[in-house]
């Protein structure tokens, strides 16, 4: 039995609001995903901040060794 004109429509637009409903859900995850690469990648950044920071006050330790035993 074939659909009517406004049944046709309607199975249609079903299939539209389920295609957008899909692509959210797509969007969301793609989102969570790279929420969590952002903030695996600012942990790094600190991480490599504060290594910087202990190089420095090493470098700077052992310039006044040098220096003082001079």
């Amino acid at each position: 039995m074939p659909l009517s004109g406004g049944q046709q429509k309607r199975q249609q637009s079903d299939q539209t609001y389920s295609s957008v409903i899909e692509s959210r859900q797509e969007l969301k995850e793609n989102q969570a995903y790279l929420l969590q690469i952002l903030e695996t990648e600012r942990k790094a950044k600190l991480q490599y901040l504060q290594q910087t920071d202990e190089l420095e006050a090493e470098i700077r330790k052992l310039k006044d060794e040098v220096s003082g035993g001079n």
